[in-house]
């Protein structure tokens, strides 16, 4: 119960959180809408639930699709652009030589860098919640 209670709780912060920074960014909302239209979002994904979690990903994958596809060409356009050397991160070549350097120490830095990329959402929850 408690895992379903927390996965209610992130999915309320994360569109409460993408509200507040567009209501950071434009000044076209009061924060009663901000919090009125992440109610509405909410229940309107709970009550998309119902008819199983296939309809669901059937209407959002789209969208999660042609969201990622858009990221990714905004960045490649600006890595190609600005720093194409910035491709020379992608090379297996350079992560063996930092793991034959480094040995045990890198893992234990790579598992860091992990946690701390993933971690990072965490940071803005007092935002969101205050």
């Amino acid at each position: 119960m408690l895992k379903i209670l927390q996965f209610l709780v992130l999915i309320a912060c994360a569109i409460l959180r993408a509200l507040i920074l567009y209501y950071q960014r434009s000044f076209m909302l009061f924060p009663g809408e901000v919090v009125l239209i992440a109610c509405v979002i909410l229940v309107g994904l709970f009550a998309l639930q119902r008819y199983g979690t296939h309809k669901v990903v059937f209407v959002f994958a789209p969208v999660v699709i042609i969201w990622l596809v858009s990221i990714f060409s905004i960045g490649l356009y600006n890595i190609i652009r600005w720093n194409p050397k910035k491709f020379c991160a992608i090379s297996p070549n350079y992560l063996i030589k930092f793991f034959i350097k480094t040995g045990k120490e890198g893992w234990i830095s790579l598992g860091g860098m992990l946690l701390c990329i993933t971690g990072k959402s965490a940071l803005h929850l007092p935002e969101v919640i205050l």
